[in-house]
């Protein structure tokens, strides 16, 4: 199965798919695991210069960019599904509710997906959290935040996206929300017990 981690910048996506990927293992069950951008590839080369503000891209530009970089990789992920759990730190959708919120049509995106036969996730666990808090944890983290990670109004109009989307199930039809916001503690937990639901 495809299991995949969606949420804004510092929201958790990296640590819970982290998270999961030692969870399944200590289980006994084998997992791989995909992060998007990839920043080691020529595609998310690219895409680390938009977001440092080196260079500029039009909308349309910035989806093929972030969508190649997901597309470069499906012809691996459909080989390690045949016998391994994939999970993905953000996918498809990212470049769905980032783009979007930039002007990129819905429509476009899923017809785009559509064509390339992208692998579709089984679930989708998308990890909430406020802008304020995702500032907080980017600027610990980093230090400095990228043009995504310090504009409040993107990041609740992507917020807004994935909310929309859940609801009206695109790409996948089996959404899991949680709420990171909170003590590590409690996410945690959450999360054991979604993972709990969907491997057995």
């Amino acid at each position: 199965m495809l299991i995949d981690f969606e949420g804004i910048d510092g929201s958790g996506t990296e640590t819970w798919s982290k998270f999961t990927l030692k969870y399944i293992r200590a289980k006994g069950g084998e997992a791989v695991i995909y992060r998007f951008p990839d920043y080691n590839s020529a595609w998310g080369r690219i895409i680390r210069s938009f977001l440092d503000g080196q260079i500029e891209l039009d909308v349309e530009v910035q989806f093929l960019t972030y969508s190649t970089d997901i597309l470069k990789d499906a012809s691996n992920i459909r080989r390690d599904l045949k016998d391994k759990i994939v999970l993905t730190d953000r996918y498809i959708l990212s470049t769905m509710a980032y783009q979007c919120s930039k002007g990129f049509p819905v429509e476009k995106a899923l017809s785009f997906y559509k064509l390339f036969n992208f692998p579709i996730p089984d679930y989708v666990i998308l990890l909430l959290t406020s802008s304020e808090i995702s500032k907080s944890r980017k600027l610990s983290e980093n230090k400095v935040l990228d043009r995504h990670e310090k504009d409040d109004d993107l990041l609740k109009k992507v917020s807004d996206n994935y909310i929309r989307f859940s609801k009206e199930k695109y790409i996948c039809d089996k959404w899991f929300l949680v709420d990171t916001s909170g003590e590590i503690a409690n996410t945690k937990k959450t999360i054991e017990n979604i993972l709990n639901l969907i491997l057995k």
